[in-house]
């Protein structure tokens, strides 16, 4: 086979697999689009976490269920109380089912429904949810 041959060859083959690795990207896209909600979620329930645990330090407790986040925004730890990625309310319990001795914090996901899996699983601030 000539040296032409094989780089057409070569040249055919390298744009086939670029195509095939192009469709599978473009296949994918959709899905892995929304997972960065879920990845949002998880570092809003962090920052949330982190300021509680702030106001714990300065005032000697969580805020109750009752009290709910609001607290947060009254002693400015936070300017506003953020929205989930689905535009919903953070849950928020103290003290906690999972974490007694603290709080849960937690995100229905993308139906805002308890439990759930893919899209919809929920976003906690306890392990195994």
């Amino acid at each position: 086979m000539s040296r032409t041959k094989k780089a057409v060859l070569l040249g055919g083959a390298v744009v086939v697999v670029a195509a095939a690795l192009l469709v599978a990207f473009a296949a994918r896209r959709p899905m892995h689009g929304k997972w960065y909600l879920h990845w949002r979620a998880e570092g809003d329930i962090e920052m949330l976490a982190d300021v509680l645990e702030q106001y714990r330090t300065e005032h000697g407790r969580y805020p109750t269920t009752a009290e709910g986040l609001e607290p947060m925004v009254a002693h400015q730890f936070l300017r506003k109380i953020p929205l989930d990625p689905w535009h919903n309310r953070y849950h928020y319990l103290c003290p906690g089912q999972h974490n007694p001795s603290g709080f849960d914090l937690w995100s229905g996901g993308a139906d805002g429904l308890e439990g759930g899996s893919d899209l919809n699983k929920d976003v906690t601030n306890w392990p195994g949810a």
